[in-house]
This record gives structure tokens, C-alpha cells and sequence, in this order.
């Protein structure tokens, strides 16, 4: 499983199987599964339907996928996790979109296709209050010219709506 999760470049993927009380008690992931998020897509699992859910931790993205499976004639749960919150994906969606995109849970930028001058990908906390009041605060889309590591982008910050409602997150896309 590890070696499948490895070529399709996922973050994690495993097999559960629950007791009677739908309690896990196998897993072939080291991995809890314990957010708002993954609980709702095992729970949607459980019943025989399929759910795919965004997932928020304190540092990652990621789409959380859910199905029931057989194997040797036992029903699991297969559950498939698929990181968004990495630089060199944003990259790449940067890149083919000719813009510059940064991901960020709460304050704390996580996944960017910014570099500084020494060719490191930008990190630390987002600091622009208005910005964060219009996006998390009032849940809006911020729109304006905004200097990132001396280059100035026609900028957009708009709220990304997720599964777990305690983790607030927020995209960036500029063009220069």
C-alpha cells in the first residue's frame, strides 16, 4: 500500500475495518484519523457511499477520499489522503497559470510558489490585518496590488471553505 500511495504521489492511503460499534480497530496507516473531516467521510464509508472531503490540520490541505472495498471477503474501509499543501504542487499549478499562488491555514503560510533570493520557498506568518479581517472576519474576497518580495501582484485572497470549520484558510493568487 505504501508503495502504491508513493507512485501516485499520495499522501497517505489505508485500509480500516471497524468493530460493531463502527469503533477502528485496524488500520494499515499509522495515521489517527480523528478530524471533523475524516470522521464524516469513514462515517459516509460505513454506509456504502463514497465521499470525498477537504481535510485541515494545523500545517496540511487534503482531500480525503472514502470507500468500501472487499478483499478476500471482508469489507474495509479504504481511505485515500492527497496532500494540496505542497510547494512543489502549488508550483506547478503556478506555473501552468502563469500566476503566483500561496496556500495558508489561519496565518501561517504553508505552501507557496514564492521564493525568497536564495531560491527558498517563502514561509512564517501573514501579517496584513486587512487582509485577514476581509477574508476570515467577514469571509470576503480582498482584491488589491500587493508587494511580494519586491514584485508587485494584482492580487486576489478569498476564503476557502473546508470540511473541518475550526481551521480557517485562505488562498492567494496574483499575477505580475
Amino acid at each position: 500500500i505504501r508503495e502504491y500511495a508513493k507512485n501516485f504521489g499520495l499522501y497517505s492511503i489505508a485500509l480500516l475495518k471497524t468493530d460493531p460499534n463502527n469503533s477502528i480497530f485496524f488500520s494499515t496507516s499509522f495515521s489517527i484519523y480523528n478530524h471533523e473531516s475524516e470522521l464524516k467521510a469513514i462515517n459516509s464509508a460505513r454506509k456504502n457511499k463514497n465521499m470525498v472531503v477537504k481535510t485541515v490540520t494545523d500545517s496540511d490541505l487534503l482531500f480525503t477520499a472514502t470507500g468500501m472495498v472487499e478483499l478476500f471477503e471482508e469489507k474495509f474501509i479504504l481511505i485515500v489522503q492527497k496532500r494540496f499543501s505542497d510547494h512543489e504542487y502549488i508550483s506547478r499549478l503556478a506555473e501552468e497559470t502563469n500566476t503566483g499562488i500561496t496556500l495558508f491555514i489561519n496565518d501561517i503560510r504553508v505552501a507557496t510558489s514564492h521564493k525568497d533570493a536564495n531560491e527558498k520557498y517563502l514561509s512564517g506568518r501573514f501579517e496584513n490585518q486587512e487582509v485577514l479581517k476581509t477574508v476570515y472576519d467577514k469571509g470576503e474576497i480582498f482584491s488589491d496590488e500587493v508587494d511580494v518580495e519586491g514584485t508587485l501582484f494584482l492580487s486576489i485572497y478569498r476564503p476557502y471553505v473546508t470540511d473541518d470549520p475550526s481551521k480557517k484558510v485562505m488562498i492567494f493568487v496574483g499575477t505580475d
